[in-house]
């Protein structure tokens, strides 16, 4: 038998070992950390670079467009993968362009992730593209095949890119909770409907309404009005003559009235999208007039045929430097040249050229928006 005195000096050997070498553990970590920090100040340096390099491309309206352009392509080179003969003839061509355009639209997600940080994931678009764009990627084995017909759901993305198209879906799911009263309304017509005919027209015609099931489904037939005369109520009419009362009764309250309910909940909800969607540009473009008009001290147009004009001085306040014409765009260009009104107690300065050729350009584009609106409001008018 081992004593405890021959087994005391192993543990503790064994001990002191473990405490050497996680000393010598922490020692290599001291030494190594320098490196991490640095490695980790380098990494977020690069992000910084990458986030001021890519964030003007992803905003880029103009990238956008080429984006949802490669999503048009997409969608007809997967349509044209299922014909046989192109398949034979491009299929090469076919590949390749497929692989390059997933391509794109992998470094378009990578670059939104790292430009929006967290915004991006709470964005439903945003994760919507993300999913759509990692189904494709999924290798289409044997035993999952069916992941090769998904590639065509890359189309869907046009959803997300396009505005409008962005709005109609919206305008749907916001309908859906109203649209679900509805939904109940129309089972519990068609059941009490369908035990109606069940008992009135079950032996007169069994192999359409035999059972509640059958009957069920022959409703949804009338109320589809797809061939409903001839298969169900004329052979039903020739041993009871005045049926036609029942299924004339069905099918307006169900096909006329129900199916209309649908119709007016999406269009509502689609109305109450494109207002949010106009209160939101209106409240750009009023910002935007706003900083304009803090910048360059003129007084916005009350109306299409109004201009511009420049707000007074005030006395004591600015300096006697005689205010500045009505900005016209023939004008624009003496802008530049103009000193800036500037206080009593400072010197005369010269605006930055960078920065006023920025803020001409935003007066060009907000006259043009002006000359927009007023040709909406009289459409035999020409643009300001």
């Amino acid at each position: 038998m081992v004593s405890d005195s021959e087994t005391g000096p192993t543990w503790s050997n064994r001990l002191r070992s473990l405490q050497g070498l996680l000393a010598e553990i922490t020692e290599r970590f001291d030494a190594v950390r320098p490196w991490i920090s640095r490695a980790q100040a380098a990494l977020h340096r690069l992000r910084i670079w990458l986030v001021a390099v890519l964030k003007p491309l992803v905003r880029n309206p103009t990238f956008e467009r080429f984006v949802t352009g490669l999503i048009l392509v997409n969608a007809v080179t997967l349509g044209m993968e299922t014909s046989g003969t192109l398949r034979a003839s491009l299929g090469g061509l076919l590949t390749t362009l497929d692989h390059i355009i997933i391509a794109v639209f992998v470094f378009e997600l990578a670059a939104r992730m790292l430009v929006f940080g967290t915004r991006f994931w709470r964005d439903p678009w945003s994760v919507f593209d993300f999913l759509v764009v990692a189904v494709t990627l999924m290798p289409a084995t044997d035993n999952l095949s069916v992941l090769r017909a998904l590639r065509v759901i890359r189309a869907l993305r046009l959803v997300s890119a396009i505005p409008a198209m962005r709005r109609v879906v919206n305008g749907l799911l916001i309908a859906i909770p109203g649209m679900s009263s509805i939904v109940v309304l129309l089972l519990l017509i068609f059941y009490v409907f369908s035990v109606m005919a069940t008992n009135m027209y079950a032996d007169t015609l069994p192999e359409r309404f035999g059972t509640i099931g059958d009957s069920l489904l022959t409703l949804f037939q009338v109320m589809s009005l797809d061939g409903w005369t001839s298969e169900v109520a004329r052979p039903v009419m020739d041993a009871h003559p005045w049926s036609w009362i029942f299924f004339l009764v069905f099918i307006l309250i169900t096909s006329f009235t129900v199916l209309n309910l649908f119709i007016g909940i999406i269009v509502d909800g689609m109305q109450q999208q494109h207002i949010e969607a106009k209160e939101a540009n209106d409240l750009v473009k009023a910002s935007r007039f706003g900083k304009l008009k803090t910048q360059f001290s003129v007084s916005l147009p009350k109306g299409p045929g109004d201009k511009a004009q420049p707000l007074r001085p005030t006395v004591g306040d600015l300096s006697r430097t005689p205010p500045p014409p009505p900005i016209e765009e023939s004008g624009l260009s003496m802008l530049a040249a103009a000193p800036v009104v500037t206080r009593m107690d400072a010197g005369p300065e010269r605006p930055d050229p960078a920065e006023m050729k920025l803020l001409l350009d935003e007066i060009r584009a907000l006259r043009q928006e002006l000359g927009e609106l007023k040709s909406a409001r009289n459409p035999t008018d020409g643009p300001t």
